[in-house]
């Protein structure tokens, strides 16, 4: 059968909710649907859309027997490339991940020998049948869509490329952007620091010690191991968790508190240098030579000027990383300091001389603050005029010398917003009202007619 879209879900119950809800509103519109699932699930059965679960196939096809096979048909650089984030985050091994990528190979043969499909649509994630089904698409000369974060309030982005940039990014001149949308794009970024916003995080609103979150999330990951509606072995996930826990209560010893850390933003000259969550895509899949953050670490802590500090701070929302036994190793420099990670990234940039980043969404938040912004990696907001992006790490040096202490121009800042926000897609991808989901499948077509 032809179908005009394949939607790929991942292993949660929120994606495939809203490829359900985006489905049903696509085939409103007179559309084919199918979704692909890597299990079955409760609702996707429910569902009246034809779902399509790769188990199902990939026990009856034997059409490779290799991953060099798998390779050499789809143009694949390297598997293992592909799956370095789930052998990661599912404590898989190498051969019981190289096994599954020859599974659902198998299981999308069959499934694109039986069927075709005009377009597949994800959203962002490292899943080993995520990122075949991009490769196998293009293959069979469909077009892979992907859902990707935009910055900005009800809106997301939409790009066929996989390394994330987005497709129709073009910097806007300051001086060809109307006066009223000037005065709102400053309004808007007055609007975002005194709010501080985003991914952000207060130290308040921080749940992930509270009892019932520790509790809850132990008990999704029992019953998705136990059920396996997602790869992984319970032992290995218990032994991960309770490592993760042990490594954050080591850190909060060793870490400065967020007051101490707010006073010596407020007291030293430094550079800052946020880490990213070391089991995302952004970083293993896109930016793979910068994985290594604690060598970058250590690389920035020799380049700085002696006037300067150079500041690490780690991801709120995953605080038993990097491990307490490499930040003492780092640390024995005196010119690095790692700062508590619940300290407010608004305020660590907002002081800070010079920003560096690895594609994180921290970089976003860095263009607001009018700082130099140096960029690793390839995230988009990489294209805009308010970023320099770094072609090499021996060019660092240099760029970080000529950038550090300067202060990017208003009319740069409102210019590379302005172009972001042009290019955002209007809709919430994670609000489930009808309107809502309409106006997020009027994107998705109106994309696809650019």
């Amino acid at each position: 059968m032809k179908y005009d879209f394949c939607l790929v879900a991942s292993w949660s119950e929120q994606s495939q909710k809203q490829l359900v809800l985006w489905g049903r509103e696509l085939e409103n519109r007179g559309y084919t649907v199918a979704i692909v699932s890597p299990s079955p699930s409760k609702l996707l059965s429910e569902s009246e859309l034809h779902t399509f679960v790769l188990r199902d196939f990939r026990d009856n096809s034997n059409e490779f027997s290799s991953v060099e096979a798998v390779e050499s048909r789809y143009g694949i650089p390297s598997v293992d490339h592909l799956t370095f984030t789930e052998r990661q985050f599912y404590q898989l091994s190498r051969s019981e991940a190289l096994s599954r990528t020859v599974n659902i190979a198998n299981a999308y043969h069959d499934l694109f020998t039986e069927h075709s499909f005009r377009y597949t649509f994800q959203g962002r994630g490292p899943e080993i049948h995520k990122l075949l089904a991009n490769y196998i698409t293009e293959h069979e000369n469909g077009l892979p869509i992907w859902v990707e974060f935009s910055p900005f309030d009800d809106t997301y982005a939409l790009t066929t490329s996989l390394d994330g940039r987005w497709d129709n990014y073009q910097t806007i001149p300051y001086e060809k952007i109307p006066d009223a949308e000037r005065d709102a794009t400053h309004q808007h970024i007055k609007q975002f620091r005194e709010e501080r916003r985003f991914y952000a995080k207060n130290d308040d609103t921080d749940d992930s010690r509270t009892t019932e979150s520790v509790i809850s999330k132990a008990v999704a990951s029992v019953k998705n191991t136990i059920g396996r509606t997602r790869p992984g072995r319970l032992r290995d996930q218990i032994t991960q968790e309770a490592r993760l826990k042990f490594n954050r209560r080591v850190s909060d010893y060793l870490l400065p508190t967020v007051e101490k850390s707010r006073q010596l933003c407020h007291d030293i000259k430094y550079v800052f240098f946020p880490l990213q969550y070391p089991i995302e895509s952004r970083l293993t899949v896109f930016s793979p030579q910068f994985y290594d953050q604690l060598y970058l670490v250590e690389y920035l802590g020799r380049i700085l000027p002696s006037s300067t500090q150079l500041f690490v701070k780690g991801h709120p929302h995953h605080p038993g990383h990097p491990a307490p036994e490499r930040i003492r190793r780092v640390a024995k420099n005196d010119q690095i300091t790692f700062l508590h990670y619940n300290m407010h990234a608004h305020e660590t940039i907002e002081h800070a001389e010079a920003v560096v980043v690895v594609n994180n969404t921290i970089g976003y938040e860095s263009i607001y603050y009018q700082k130099p912004l140096l960029a690793l990696g390839n995230p988009t907001y990489a294209e805009t005029p308010a970023v320099t992006q770094v072609p090499s790490l021996a060019d660092l040096p240099e760029i970080l010398s000529e950038k550090i202490s300067t202060t990017v121009k208003e009319e740069t800042t409102i210019e590379s917003i302005y172009s972001l926000q042009e290019t955002s897609w209007d809709g919430n991808t994670a609000e489930y009202s009808s309107e809502n989901v309409q106006t997020v499948v009027d994107s998705i077509v109106n994309f696809l007619n650019e």
